[in-house]
């Protein structure tokens, strides 16, 4: 299993989310991409013992997701996943959540933050966006 973390200028919030994946005991490879930050996320994941690539600037959520996609594929991965680097997905749940898959129940998992309350705290920004896009989609049905 490779367990791919996109990271832009997330070397505060790293040690957390890197302990808590070591706490969960998963049995993965634990690949950071790195997509240009500034503060030393490349240094700190791997210095907690992640394999980081690095973008030399950033490219975006989307180009560093592919890029931990592509390596992990091009190593024969039977199983990826993705959290983020923020500390908002609890890696304890991970097991569970492929657990689905590895039954051969199904092909994809995807989960969600917003099913139970998890005490993350989401920032006024995004919560007033969320709610924006909310009432978006409900307008175009």
């Amino acid at each position: 299993m490779y367990l791919i973390i996109p990271a832009f200028n997330e070397a505060q919030s790293l040690p957390r989310v890197l302990g808590a994946i070591e706490d969960a005991k998963l049995k993965a490879e634990v690949v950071v991409v790195d997509d240009g930050s500034t503060d030393g996320t490349a240094r700190t994941a791997a210095a907690l013992g992640a394999r980081v690539i690095r973008h030399p600037f950033n490219m975006g959520y989307g180009a560093a997701i592919q890029t931990g996609y592509m390596y992990a594929l091009d190593r024969g991965a039977d199983l990826l996943v993705q959290m983020d680097a923020d500390g908002q997905h609890d890696p304890r749940q991970i097991p569970a959540m492929v657990e689905p898959i590895r039954r051969g129940e199904c092909d994809l998992v995807i989960a969600s933050r917003f099913l139970e309350a998890t005490g993350y705290p989401m920032g006024w920004t995004r919560t007033a966006g969320r709610k924006l896009f909310e009432a978006l989609g409900r307008l175009g049905g």
